[in-house]
C-alpha cells in the first residue's frame, strides 16, 4: 500500500505528486499499481492510497492458473484479478 501522509479524499483526482509516489514505487518494487477512486470500482477507504502488487505474484498467480494468453483471470490472489499484459517479449 501507498499512503498518503495528510489526509486526502481517496475520491479526489490524483495529483502530480501521486502519479510521481506511484511511479517511484512501481518502478522500485517492479510492481503494477492499482487506484480504485470509487466504490464501485473497489475504493473502501477514505483516505488516498493506491495498491502496490509486485510482478513476480502476478507471473506465479498466471502459472499457476494454467493459462498462457495474454489475457488471463486469476483467483489465486485476494481478489479476483482481469490481467491483461502489453507488454513485448511475456
Amino acid at each position: 500500500m501507498l499512503v498518503t501522509d495528510k489526509f486526502q479524499l481517496q475520491t479526489d483526482p490524483l495529483t502530480g505528486s501521486d502519479f510521481e509516489a506511484w511511479h517511484l514505487a512501481v518502478v522500485g518494487m517492479d510492481a503494477v499499481g492499482l487506484f480504485n477512486s470509487h466504490a464501485l470500482a473497489g475504493a473502501s477507504q477514505r483516505h488516498r492510497h493506491m495498491q502496490l502488487v509486485p510482478l513476480d505474484v502476478i507471473w506465479e498467480a498466471r502459472m499457476k492458473s494454467g493459462q498462457t494468453d495474454a489475457e488471463f483471470v486469476s483467483s489465486a490472489l485476494v481478489f479476483a484479478y482481469y490481467v491483461a499484459l502489453y507488454l513485448t517479449g511475456i
